[in-house]
């Protein structure tokens, strides 16, 4: 019997175990993490700019994870997309693109330095 069968509704559902980060589902959340930085940081297509929506959804999928899956996350990344991101946090893009501002910022360093001794 599958889970959505056994939960009694019918419906589809998430499984035990499983994370989700900015709609995608994982059952493990640094593979989720990574794969969700990843797309938000696209701009293969015409007109994609990474926008400060898609910065925001980065560090609220960091914010999600302990401080070990964040340290993990940070070293799956390549060093093209953390050069990338890095760019972007302190980019003045126009139209709502890039960028943080000073209090994301902040909040994304404190909890990025908060795993700083996790291994």
């Amino acid at each position: 019997m599958d889970y959505a069968t056994s939960t009694g509704t019918g419906a589809p559902s998430q499984a035990p175990n499983t994370f989700s980060v900015s709609g995608q589902s994982s059952s493990n959340p640094v593979d989720a993490a990574v794969n969700s930085i990843n797309k938000n940081l696209d701009e293969s297509s015409l007109f994609n700019d990474v926008t400060h929506s898609e910065l925001r959804d980065i560090n609220n999928t960091l914010k999600n994870l302990t401080p070990d899956q964040a340290n993990q996350v940070i070293s799956r990344l390549s060093d093209e997309t953390l050069n990338k991101w890095a760019g972007e946090i302190n980019s003045n893009g126009i139209f709502g693109t890039g960028g943080l501002t000073a209090d994301e910022r902040t909040e994304l360093f404190s909890h990025l330095a908060s795993g700083k001794n996790a291994k």
